[in-house]
């Protein structure tokens, strides 16, 4: 890992003339630098990928990773260039997303819309394959996600750090011992050690930062209407007057908690008992869009330097193979592999 860390370090030097002087990598985003352009076996993990890629609330009392996936240093380091954004103090953006949503998978699609995985067109499958248990992740009832009622996902980003493997400037080429392995892949059981050995996928792009994000819950009528009027399932605009008044009680069937990706202990006030509308004389509900054209809100959030993983980019490491019909042979044999494993789940 030394190795890598001195490419890395020229990188923070020449990186930071762009930045602000007092920029600097938070601890968590620096242990996943490390691991940029670094492989791993998928399959050992499908399905259960939130495990060890921080994407979900789910870890409420453990905020000290950002991505715990044992990876292995697949490339020769002194020809791997990695390229980041760094801020110190990102604030929370203007811009609403919304995503309205006819199920529970849907759901899923909209709030793994910023991850890919090379191979894999039902990205989230790899992460959480069960519906039933998703309902505390998105604040509402389990109930709420098997029964017939549509959906709006309405999320709201702060953008930390970026990291991305440099193609230009890297000479990516597979170390010795790996390479042999790839010359000589002939079986079933060649291919199967490769990619315990090497890895089916690795680390390309990675971004931190934090969400908060509502899941509106409709009866099936109400949400075909609504979709019919805004003419679109996808907007983001940080002018969301127009779209609000489907967010209000004479539409929704039932809110969902403002949740944060990051689940920050810090946070959670705020989420509780700065985002409620008043109804009526003594009704009140939990909305969002409290975050509209209200910097006093803004500014307490942006307060709090919470972080987790936002988005990630995975490529397979087939490309690296450099013999012509041992790269055709793996690309297809890991490619049905996973068509499979993504079936399946």
């Amino acid at each position: 890992m030394s190795s890598v860390w001195r490419v890395l370090t020229v990188i923070v030097i020449l990186s930071l003339t762009s930045c602000s002087p007092k920029s600097a990598p938070s601890r968590h985003f620096e242990e996943a630098l490390t691991k940029i352009g670094e492989a791993f076996n998928i399959y050992n993990r499908f399905g259960f990928l939130t495990f060890s890629f921080r994407v979900f609330p789910s870890f409420k009392n453990d905020s000290t990773w950002v991505i715990r996936e044992p990876t292995t240093e697949i490339f020769n380091p002194e020809f791997l260039w990695v390229d980041f954004e760094l801020h110190r103090s990102p604030p929370w953006e203007s811009e609403f997303n919304i995503r309205l949503c006819a199920n529970a998978f849907e759901l899923l699609e909209a709030y793994f819309e910023n991850f890919h995985i090379d191979g894999i067109d039902t990205t989230w499958k790899a992460f959480f394959p069960h519906i039933p248990s998703l309902a505390e992740e998105f604040g509402v009832k389990d109930w709420q996600l098997l029964g017939n009622y549509g959906y709006a996902f309405v999320r709201v980003y702060k953008r930390s750090s970026v990291a991305v493997v440099d193609h230009k400037q890297s000479k990516l080429k597979l170390k010795d011992d790996y390479k042999a392995m790839a010359e000589t892949m002939k079986t079933n059981a060649d291919l199967y050690k490769f990619t315990d050995v090497v890895g089916t996928h690795y680390l390309e792009r990675i971004e931190t930062g934090d969400a908060i994000y509502q899941v509106f819950v409709f009866d099936r009528d109400t949400f075909n209407k609504i979709r019919s009027d805004m003419n679109t399932t996808s907007v983001t605009t940080s002018e969301p007057a127009p779209y609000i008044k489907y967010f209000s009680n004479w539409y929704v069937t039932q809110y969902g908690k403002i949740m944060s990706a990051s689940d920050d202990y810090r946070l959670r006030p705020l989420l509780k008992s700065d985002f409620t509308e008043s109804y009526l004389l003594f009704q009140r509900y939990p909305t969002i869009f409290k975050l509209y054209q209200n910097e006093k809100l803004l500014d307490k959030l942006n307060e709090v330097p919470s972080e987790t993983l936002i988005s990630a980019k995975l490529e397979t490491t087939s490309e690296f193979i450099e013999k012509p019909l041992e790269r055709s042979y793996y690309k297809m044999w890991l490619h049905n592999h996973l068509l499979l494993w993504e079936h399946n789940i």
